[in-house]
Parts: structure tokens; sequence; C-alpha cells
């Protein structure tokens, strides 16, 4: 059976008031506002700055101020957005960015980029970008137009990766495969020997984990099927400082045939990607809500030039 492991995202900050935080709010509103876009909690970790639930489809991320869920398959993942402003009224979003990636199937999908922005105009008034070709590899985007200003340390880096190599769907594939395999497979002891880690394996196939450390985070997503196989890397580590090698890692561990690199307010140059692929798409903006987007695409090298697939 096909599963879309392209995901949604959705980041809020809210205005509080002195002492407030949205990790004080008990688990039954976020179960509401997960079921909302049609997926439930799983389990959670939570540490001092920051709260992960792990969902049936993907993640929700649960700081003081702000909150990022991301969520797969045919979620309708705008519509949280409604739920959560029962509890709080548009005056106190001070900045909410939307994004949708490009889907394999995206007829199968319950709405569209078009229909979500629309549910959302009866109460904000925002803009919409795309970035990459629309009959490739796209990311759309939309945000409030609302002036914000994020911190010096409020970037995220998003790797979407297609096409997974022979190894790792050899891995993700694997019936009856333990958390603890794909932990050594991702070198995740190597690297972040140190985090609080939360993983699921899913029947038949499928792989998600949430990673958190202080005010930090990181994701992973596999949907490891032949038909549409896809992984996705997220996270606020700064890529290119203490943990600039954790980025190559990743995308030796997929071999994707094709990748995306969504950052926001922190770039990473192309040179440690180039080794063993083409650059196809950068296209940057700077955006009135005090983020600057870069997103480029890339393709391995090996693919540039293959053999027709026999299928019948």
């Amino acid at each position: 059976m096909f599963f879309e492991g392209s995901e949604k995202k959705l980041e809020i900050v809210v205005k509080l008031s002195a002492g407030d935080s949205l990790r004080n709010i008990k688990q039954p509103f976020w179960n509401e506002v997960v079921s909302a876009s049609g997926a439930q909690i799983l389990s959670s970790i939570h540490n001092s700055c920051l709260s992960a639930y792990l969902l049936s489809e993907s993640s929700l991320f649960v700081w003081d101020d702000r909150i990022v869920m991301i969520t797969c398959g045919e979620t309708k993942l705008i519509q949280a957005v409604h739920t959560f402003l029962k509890r709080f009224p548009k005056e106190d979003i001070l900045s909410l960015i939307f994004q949708r990636k490009n889907e394999y199937c995206s007829h199968l999908q319950k709405t569209n980029f078009f229909s979500d922005i629309e549910s959302l105009k009866s109460v904000f008034s925002g803009k919409s970008f795309r970035f990459g070709n629309t009959d490739g590899h796209h990311n759309f985007l939309y945000h409030l137009n609302k002036e914000f200003a994020p911190s010096p340390s409020d970037y995220t880096h998003e790797l979407l990766m297609y096409h997974l190599g022979s190894d790792a769907k050899s891995i993700f594939c694997q019936e009856g495969q333990q958390t603890s395999n794909i932990r050594e497979f991702l070198k995740l002891n190597k690297y972040f020997s140190d985090w609080k880690i939360d993983d699921f394996v899913f029947k038949p196939y499928g792989y998600s984990l949430n990673a958190i450390k202080g005010h930090q985070y990181f994701t992973i997503h596999v949907t490891p099927q032949e038909e549409g196989s896809y992984a996705s890397f997220e996270t606020n580590l700064p890529l290119w400082g203490e943990h600039k090698n954790y980025g190559v890692q990743i995308l030796q561990a997929f071999s994707p045939e094709s990748f995306d690199l969504v950052s926001f307010n922190d770039f990473i140059p192309e040179r440690p990607f180039q080794n063993s692929n083409y650059p196809v798409k950068c296209v940057k903006e700077k955006l009135n809500c005090g983020y600057e987007v870069q997103f480029r695409q890339f393709i391995k090298k090996d693919t540039a030039e293959e053999s027709a697939v026999l299928i019948s």
C-alpha cells in the first residue's frame, strides 16, 4: 500500500504573559491539536526546554513560546491551526509559517497547498511562495503578512531525500527490524550519545525518531517502500558547526538519488554536498517575516545517465 512520506510543516510562535509557557499545557490539548490533523500521539520525551511528541504521522515539538508540527501521509495539518486558535486568539500569534513539499502522489491527498491557504484567509492575511519548479522538486511556503524578528540562533535545516539507496531500503524494509539496529546504521550513538531519543518502527514499514537536548532538536522520518522511498532529517542545530559531519553522514547512510536542502537563516556552503552530487537548483528569498530562506536541489552524479527500466 502506498504511503506519502513527504511532509507538511507548521511553526507557530505566540505572545505569552510573563511566566507562561506552552509546555505547561497538559497533553489532552495537544492530543486535540494532533487529532484535528488526522494523526495521534504515540509517545513523548521532555527536558527543561522542550517537549517532543512522536506521532503516528511524524512529530510535534513544543517550546515555551512556539510549536513545530510535522505530518505526512494524508493528514490535514492546516486543521491543527484552527484547533490551536480555539485557545490562542489570532492577535497573540506572532509568527505562523506553513510549508508543503512536493508529493509523489498529490492526487491522493485530501487537500492541497492552495486549499490549505484558502482555509486560513478568514483568519489571517499572509503571503505565499513556491521555491523550485512546479513540475519538479519544490517547496510551498506561507507566512503571515506580519513583521517578526527571530533571534540570531533561530535557524532550521530540512534535508529531504528521495529514492533511497539499496542499503537504506534493506535496513528499513527488514521485517521485525529493531530500533537499536537502525540507530547503529545511522550512527546516532557516535554523534548524539548524550541526547534524549524516542523512536518507533512502524508495521509493515516506516520509521520515526525525535531527539532533543536543551532547546535543540532533530527528527528523522523514513518511508522506505520502493514505489515512493523518502527520508527526511530536520534540525535546529547549526549543521555547519560542531555537527558539520552529520549532514554528510546521513546523506551517505540514505544515499538518495536526489535531495533538497531547505535552510532558514543558517546557510550551508555547497562544497560538502558536491563530491558526488550535482547542484540543480538554488533559490533564495528574504521574507518580511524575518527569515531568509534558501532552497537547494541536488541530484546524485551516478544517476545522471541510466538505462531504461523494463516494466513488462
